[in-house]
């Protein structure tokens, strides 16, 4: 029998966490109207951060309700499916590295993120 490749495993490893994911959001939100609100700054200041709704996004994705999710938190979203590429990249690409990103373009990547992240705060806050 041959032996098999470490990254031969990945592709049912992702499946198997996939599946356990959606049971897990399937129990979530049976129990969602009997948790408090998960968001510790949102009880201290009412207001949302700049992650809020990403529980709600991740259950949306796993139901398959995309646009719902898009509208919940587009940063989280866009960040899923970006970790999404990544691990694609990881497992199925030939550099086991990551995404090949220039050491001069990481300021500017790190400053873009940034300003997506405040520009999808003042989404929520005006939600």
């Amino acid at each position: 029998m041959p032996r098999r490749n470490r990254q031969d495993v990945y592709p049912l490893v992702a499946g198997i966490v996939f599946l356990c994911l959606v049971a897990l959001a399937q129990v979530v939100q049976a129990l969602a109207p009997a948790l408090p609100p998960l968001c510790l700054f949102r009880r201290i200041t009412g207001l949302p951060c700049g992650t809020c709704g990403s529980t709600r996004m991740i259950l949306a994705v796993l139901q398959g309700d995309f646009l719902h999710a898009a509208s919940l938190n587009p940063f989280m979203f866009t960040a899923l499916i970006g970790a999404g590429v990544w691990v694609a990249y990881r497992v199925f690409g030939n550099d086991a590295s990551g995404l090949p990103i220039p050491r001069r373009g990481r300021p500017f990547l790190f400053g873009s993120i940034a300003a997506l992240f405040v520009i999808n705060w003042v989404y929520l806050l005006q939600r």
